[in-house]
């Protein structure tokens, strides 16, 4: 079961925004999954890489919508 679901109460109604809410939404429930599932040894570090990486380029381009 995923810790996240997305759903129409989530969306922004920009698309570009709301598929990249989307996808911090699946790396967050990859990350959880792996540690729910033992696998946060080999998992984890990748995992919270990719989502530090993402978010940073998130959070860039949606301050630059907001500008």
């Amino acid at each position: 079961m995923a810790l996240l679901e997305w759903n129409s109460t989530h969306s922004l109604g920009n698309q570009p925004m709301d598929r990249q809410h989307t996808v911090l939404f699946g790396l967050l429930n990859r990350l959880h999954f792996s540690m729910m599932k033992g696998q946060a040894q080999t998992l984890t570090g990748p995992l919270l890489k990719k989502l530090i990486e993402y978010t940073q380029t998130h959070f860039a381009e949606e301050e630059a919508l907001m500008a």
